[in-house]
């Protein structure tokens, strides 16, 4: 019997909900990274460190290709990484990419 199993399910409901809220209004990097850190660990106390880990490849997966996606498909900012087919690669767009992965996840 793992903690999590001795709260109320309102409780576990109520940290979810609020993850959820907070995931979808945060825009600053730091806000959704330390709420990526909560849901992790709150999914580790629930069903266990093994099986949470276990999802980790279709996470960095899903992560990447989100970061992949906005990369080739946003051409705006100041640092420019390189040129594809005469279209600037920039570390705005990838870092926007990460984000916007970490806010999917």
């Amino acid at each position: 019997m793992t903690y999590a199993d001795r709260l109320h399910p309102l409780t576990v409901f109520a940290f979810y909900c609020a993850i959820l809220v907070l995931t979808m209004t945060a825009t600053h990097p730091v806000a959704l990274l330390s709420l990526f850190v909560s849901a992790v660990l709150l999914r580790a106390v629930q069903i266990g460190v093994k099986r949470t880990l276990a999802g980790v490849p279709i996470a960095l997966l899903l992560l990447l290709s989100v970061t992949a996606i906005n990369l080739f498909l946003v051409h705006r900012g100041a640092k420019i990484l390189f040129f594809l087919n005469g279209k600037p690669i920039t570390l705005e767009a990838g870092l926007a990419g990460v984000f916007s992965g970490l806010m999917i996840l």
